[in-house]
């Protein structure tokens, strides 16, 4: 049986959102309602990255915030600011200047477009490692439901 795709979406905004702290609390199989154990292993997952990748940058950037005023969350301009195109997406955001996430906002889908901003550096996914310039537009770029489209700023 194939898990909620809306609950494995719910992850992925687990996966990024500063305030969950859903890692507090222990969940057995019998607890989940919205898919079975297969939903509850891969929420498990998420929870742990969450923890182990996110929070630390999150905390690394509220610093830089305290400092300078600058947003944890960005909008694509952000690093970009001579890019016309960063201005017209509204669907992707980065973490500091780092992090690029591109989720998986239309329902059932399994693939999306991402644009990677220039600024003189690339882009290497999460998932594969695979690196691409900077103003590289990935068309129908396949983000699987067990996946959040994550890019890692390279200088």
């Amino acid at each position: 049986m194939e898990p909620p795709y809306y609950s494995l979406r719910i992850l992925h905004e687990i996966f990024v959102n500063p305030l969950s702290n859903n890692g507090n609390k222990n969940y057995s199989d019998s607890d989940s309602d919205c898919g079975g154990s297969q939903v509850l292993n891969l929420t498990r997952i998420y929870i742990t990255k969450h923890q182990r990748d996110v929070v630390p940058l999150i905390e690394k950037y509220a610093e830089e915030w305290q400092e300078t005023g600058s947003p944890i969350y960005r909008p694509m301009w952000w690093l970009s600011p001579e890019d016309p195109l960063t201005f017209a997406i509204d669907d992707q955001f980065i973490i500091g200047d780092e992090v690029l996430v591109a989720p998986v906002v239309e329902k059932g889908a399994v693939r999306r477009d991402i644009y990677l901003p220039d600024g003189g550096f690339q882009w290497q996914d999460s998932q594969n490692a695979q690196v691409f310039d900077g103003g590289t537009f990935l068309q129908d770029y396949p983000v699987p439901l067990e996946a959040v489209g994550l890019f890692f700023r390279r200088r």
